[in-house]
């Protein structure tokens, strides 16, 4: 009985080892899984956080973009007012002297008749001096080039500008439907190239420089056209309008109050400007 007794607690002994064995393998099998259960629960919680912060990163950049160009369109205005006083280029091409030729050779050619040839250089004269005025005085209201075209079935509408001349042509191809006097950007300032008409609007003022334009057409972000400019009561600056024939912007294409309306009112987006 006794060896009986000793070989039954043997084997219950035998048995309580083989439990503590499971045991401790199982809790041991939880630990070693813990930390990786951890790991793909962190990496699943940031994910959504990337996401989050790249969403931040787009924003930020898209701000700064916005605001380099807002930038960009005050730097292109500055400097209306300090380059008021700068001197001034002539809007027209010099006069022929085809004239004043005609004239010494006609006085040369018969003495006989000086009187005659004395009151035709005078009046030669007067029409020059007239020409010289007008060009120094444009009316900066109404439309610099008589009676505007209709362009409704015109097949190949496009703008050309010249720079040298400080005029506008609408055109249909090569053909010149109509011309418009302008001021360009002081210092070569207006951007040359083929550009396209891309939006419009009726006025805009920028606080910077205290200066806004009604009328404007956009050919190239912020290079516009535009009608000569306005103070911030709405009321149009007659010193600066007064320049109109001649470069007096900081970029834009400046035209007479009407005359920007026209373009405003018949030159679709879309439409080619060539400037050069």
């Amino acid at each position: 009985m006794t060896g009986a007794n000793n070989a039954r607690r043997d084997d219950n002994r035998r048995n309580d080892n083989r439990r503590d064995d499971q045991r401790n393998r199982g809790v041991r099998s939880s630990v070693n899984q813990s930390p990786n259960a951890t790991n793909a629960a962190g990496a699943v919680n940031r994910q959504p956080i990337a996401f989050i912060v790249a969403l931040v990163v787009i924003a930020v950049i898209i701000t700064l973009l916005a605001i380099a160009q807002s930038h960009a369109a005050v730097s292109r205005h500055e400097g209306y007012r300090t380059a008021q006083a700068q001197t001034a280029q002539a809007s027209e091409p010099e006069p022929s002297n085809g004239s004043a030729s005609a004239q010494s050779s006609g006085a040369a050619s018969d003495a006989a008749s000086g009187t005659a040839s004395n009151a035709a250089a005078g009046a030669s004269a007067s029409a020059d001096g007239s020409a010289s005025a007008s060009a120094q005085s444009v009316d900066w209201q109404d439309a610099t080039g008589g009676a505007y075209p209709d362009v409704s079935q015109v097949q190949d509408l496009n703008v050309q500008v010249s720079l040298a001349g400080q005029r506008v042509y609408i055109k249909d191809g090569d053909t010149t439907l109509y011309t418009m006097i302008c001021s360009s950007g002081m210092d070569d300032t207006t951007p040359h190239g083929t550009f396209t008409v891309q939006s419009r609007g009726e006025n805009f003022f920028n606080p910077t420089e205290q200066m806004g334009a009604n009328w404007w057409v956009s050919f190239q972000g912020d290079y516009l056209f535009h009608t000569v400019p306005t103070d911030a009561n709405g009321d149009y600056i007659v010193s600066e309008c007064e320049k109109l024939g001649r470069p007096a912007s900081h970029g834009c294409v400046r035209l007479s109050v009407s005359d920007a309306k026209w373009i405003y009112d018949n030159v679709p987006d879309g439409t080619t400007v060539v400037i050069a």
